[in-house]
């Protein structure tokens, strides 16, 4: 048995190397070519990320890896705002939302099948009854097709509608307490832990409600096109090779992951410096009168320049990301695309019986959704990052907006403190004052009487008369 093995490998390597040498000239030098130029370019983009990256080091962000319990708490901080009970529209969309996803990973799989079987009426079978078989398939197609398509078009549907919902809630929750009693004073003058509110009821609700909405597409889809693919790969080409092929898809894949750049560190960034060059220009426009009084137009366009210069440095970054990414994502589709064929052939050639084109075809299909689904499951951690960095900088906001509304505001105590020792904060409480019962809600703020007026060269207005002036 173990002599048949070793004979059967090196007639394979045989094989392999004869195909190779078999090649043309042109061939081979296209092959080189093209493997030397990826190489190449990997390198290349992989030493100007590590340049790019050293300024993400002082950016402190949750890792794209990891989820802790910090960031679980924020996240079911905002969620229950966004999400606050089982009854609402919201829920009843999202519950919608996943149940259009167990049919449409079905369909897809029915669309593999179908393709397989039109293949096959195109192959097989007596001309006399090609034709008919051919229809049969083709409506089929058709009509599966047409499933597929409705179940897509509801998914992009309502993913858009969750979307405004939750950030209408989202926006409307916040922009109501910021709003309520004294609040947005005490935030703006006397607190000046909320300096960027208006970015994030404006910018940062919408961003979070974009992924919270857009949560279950990201991993329950996915995972339920795995389900389907597994199962009718292991039906279809046994469970052998199945377990070969998943083992290959998910190691090729968490490779990807742990290769790809660390988007959640530079879209921290880029959210940063692009909040600073927007408040620096609206701070300057708001200040015209007083940068023409005092001359500081020179001044102000150099410190624009420069908040231009970083933010334009941090895009750069992210666009050598994306490609950076994208070159790694199409490879690793390449070389699973190519070990899908690589199965197929195997088992195949160990098949006691004919394996007609139809059985063929559609385990390569099954395994090239396989494929596309663990890597769009393990991509979309990248999302996920995002995701975090929004919930914690909500839910700091939350808690700070809710700390002042209970008419708490932060000041330093007075007091000797040495350069090592931290200083301590002091909550002070505010006592709102309201009227009391029985009197009038309309009361005079001013009141002066016997008020002599005067023109500006001394003359005496309204002789005679005292005049009453009130301020309410």
């Amino acid at each position: 048995m173990d002599a048949r093995r070793g004979d059967t490998e090196t007639s394979v390597v045989l094989t392999t190397l004869s195909a190779l040498h078999g090649l043309s000239f042109t061939q081979r030098a296209g092959i080189s070519i093209t493997s030397l130029l990826f190489v190449l370019g990997v390198l290349l983009q992989r030493y100007h990320l590590r340049i790019y990256g050293k300024s993400t080091r002082k950016i402190h962000t949750e890792d794209d890896a990891k989820v802790t319990l910090s960031v679980y708490s924020y996240f079911m901080q905002i969620g229950r705002i966004a999400l606050p009970s089982w009854y609402c529209r919201e829920f009843i969309g999202s519950s919608l939302f996943i149940l259009l996803f167990a049919a449409k990973a079905l369909l897809r799989l029915f669309v593999s099948k179908t393709n397989g079987q039109v293949l096959g009426t195109m192959l097989h079978g007596k001309p006399s009854i090609r034709v008919y078989r051919f229809v049969q398939a083709v409506l089929m197609r058709f009509s599966v097709g047409l499933g597929l398509s409705i179940a897509s078009g509801a998914i992009e549907g309502i993913r858009p509608w969750l979307i405004g919902c939750y950030r209408e809630r989202l926006s409307r929750t916040f922009q109501r307490r910021f709003y309520e009693k004294l609040v947005y004073y005490q935030a703006s003058v006397l607190d000046n832990r909320l300096e960027a509110a208006d970015t994030v009821i404006a910018t940062y609700c919408g961003e979070f409600a974009e992924h919270f909405a857009e949560l279950p597409y990201y991993f329950i889809l996915p995972g339920m096109e795995c389900i389907t693919s597994t199962m009718a790969l292991v039906k279809q080409s046994g469970l052998r090779a199945a377990m070969v092929m998943g083992s290959v898809v998910t190691t090729s894949v968490l490779l990807l992951r742990a290769l790809s750049p660390s988007f959640g560190h530079i879209h921290a960034l880029l959210l940063s410096k692009e909040d600073d060059y927007r408040r620096m220009l609206g701070a300057n426009l708001a200040n015209v009168e007083n940068i023409a009084m005092h001359g500081g137009g020179q001044f102000t366009r150099h410190r624009l320049d420069a908040s231009l210069r970083r933010l334009k440095y941090t895009l750069d970054h992210m666009a050598l990301a994306k490609g950076n990414f994208q070159t790694l994502e199409v490879a690793f589709t390449t070389f699973l695309s190519v070990f899908a064929n690589m199965v197929t052939f195997w088992t195949s050639k160990r098949s006691y019986f004919h394996r007609s084109v139809n059985d063929i075809y559609l385990e390569v299909q099954l395994i090239e959704d396989l494929n596309v689904s663990v890597k769009d499951f393990v991509v979309n951690f990248r999302e996920l990052s995002h995701l975090t960095e929004f919930s914690e900088k909500m839910a700091q906001f939350d808690t700070t907006l809710d700390s002042i509304a209970r008419g708490t505001f932060v000041h330093g105590v007075e007091g000797a403190y040495s350069v090592n020792t931290p200083r301590l904060l002091e909550y002070t409480d505010i006592r709102y004052v309201s009227n009391p019962l029985g009197q009038h809600a309309v009361f005079n703020m001013v009141q002066m009487d016997r008020v002599t007026l005067k023109s500006p060269a001394g003359q005496v207005a309204l002789p005679g008369r005292e005049p009453l002036l009130q301020e309410r």
